[in-house]
């Protein structure tokens, strides 16, 4: 399994939204140092959304990415706001690892087909974000029709191979991952899943693994010292 830490940009700052609500959230310092940070105490992944991009705007938070990624070791997966083939390439420039898609996977699917088949499944992965199992997109802002389960067994005939899969209400609560409904995904929709939302002990990153999930991305509880980014490595490598 994969642990993911997380950072989170918003107007230039390390933050943590609630529920995924833009009104509610909290400051967690630079972005650039959080991530000097989380490679310092051994990721080897580190996941980055520019909530700014998600919800359709352009800031200098992408600036801001890239040199995360042209100066750590890790390897650096970002989402908000791709969405066309500019954007995925400019961040491949800049020594990104992989690129989530998030609000393409509703709005448009050829895109996210022609993305896996130009740079591959295993650099382009899809977000999907979920709220009372409905598929949110454009940062959380509108709502879809769409079952989270449909858009994952639509992607995976695209060419998709991974896709993260967040539930919105338990995201920046430490509410405990919604394990039945992320495990049961799992197993519908022939995936390899990435949790995300609510992460708030290592006993969940246990149940994730346990149960065969392929990563997990820890953010408020790692902000929180609910546990140790080390403490959730070792689980994660037993």
């Amino acid at each position: 399994m994969i642990v993911f830490p997380a950072i989170d940009v918003l107007n230039e700052c390390a933050v943590r939204l609630i529920n995924g609500d833009y009104s509610r959230y909290k400051i967690y310092g630079n972005p650039i140092e959080t991530a000097d940070k989380w490679e310092s105490l051994g990721a080897e992944y580190i996941h980055i959304v520019d909530l700014n991009g998600a919800r359709g705007e352009r800031t200098k938070n992408i600036n801001i990415i890239k040199h995360i990624a042209r100066s750590s070791k890790c390897k650096i997966q970002v989402g908000g706001g791709i969405r066309s083939m500019s954007d995925i390439e400019h961040y491949f420039d800049n020594n990104v690892e992989r690129i989530v898609l998030g609000s393409a996977c509703i709005e448009n699917p050829e895109f996210v087909r022609d993305a896996v088949n130009k740079f591959g499944s295993e650099r382009i992965i899809c977000g999907i974000d979920f709220r009372c199992g409905k598929v949110a997109t454009n940062g959380w802002l509108k709502q879809s029709s769409k079952t989270a389960e449909s858009v994952c067994k639509e992607m995976r005939r695209l060419g998709v191979t991974t896709a993260i899969c967040t539930d919105i209400a338990r995201d920046g609560i430490l509410s405990g991952v919604n394990i039945e409904q992320i495990v049961s995904l799992a197993q519908l929709v022939g995936l390899k899943i990435i949790a995300s939302g609510g992460v708030c002990s290592l006993n969940d990153i246990e149940l994730l693994k346990q149960n065969g999930i392929d990563g997990v991305i820890v953010g408020k509880a790692l902000y929180e010292n609910r546990f140790s980014l080390n403490e959730a490595l070792c689980i994660a490598k037993e």
